[in-house]
């Protein structure tokens, strides 16, 4: 755990040590949430300062994992944070732009780091007299990522904002599984592939996310 936690302040660090002297603005923060986040039992609440005139901005977002159900229990914490460089803003009072909205391009470098714990029930093959196994399985997971991303932003009226965002980054996964006692994991337990979007995932992946946020 920690050399994780070493790895993303790292990571952290190099992405902020070139705008360490950039100027936050007190006047242009935007508070936003991650809507697609909530069907998988996560919130995601992130908040981002713009710096050096609206140039370029840093974004931090915490995110909590949290459910528990008759099958089911987990909770973890995520940390992530966010550079933006913005590439192209459009007044919507000097440039006729879509739905009558500002728009700003940007592409940025990101680095997160997650902690996270779930339990669950398992069916499995027995031996003998018992042909089905029900066990109670944990599994810890620990994990970094770190990555580059592109996106737009919309500003809708004067506090509204929407903004998607697309890359992609290198993710290590750390996963730890155990079993109730009485049982040997190995002899019933078979952990099916991660996929590019599942916390455990080990490798390089996408990255996506939607966003709404007001200023504030």
């Amino acid at each position: 755990m920690e050399r994780v936690l070493k790895y993303v302040l790292i990571m952290m660090g190099l992405i902020m040590a070139p705008h360490a002297n950039a100027q936050i603005a007190d006047n242009n923060k935007t508070l936003k949430i991650s809507p697609i986040q909530f069907g998988k039992s996560y919130f995601e609440l992130s908040m981002e300062f713009d710096m050096n005139g609206g140039k370029s901005s840093l974004q931090i977002s915490p995110m909590a994992l949290l459910k528990k159900d008759n099958f089911e229990e987990f909770t973890g914490i995520q940390a992530e944070i966010q550079y933006r460089s913005y590439l192209l803003r459009l007044d919507r009072e000097e440039t006729d732009t879509w739905m009558f909205s500002d728009i700003d391009m940007f592409a940025g470098a990101y680095a997160l780091g997650l902690i996270f714990s779930r339990d669950y029930k398992a069916w499995y093959n027995g031996f003998g007299p018992e042909p089905i196994i029900e066990a109670d399985v944990t599994q810890d997971i620990l994990a970094i990522e770190s990555g580059v991303v592109i996106g737009v932003k919309f500003t809708l009226g004067k506090r509204v904002t929407l903004g998607f965002l697309a890359g992609g980054g290198v993710r290590y996964s750390d996963i730890q599984d155990s079993i109730e006692a009485g049982l040997n994991i190995d002899d019933y337990y078979v952990r099916d592939n991660d996929s590019v979007f599942d916390l455990g995932y080990f490798g390089v992946k996408p990255r996506l996310n939607l966003q709404l946020g007001i200023t504030l």
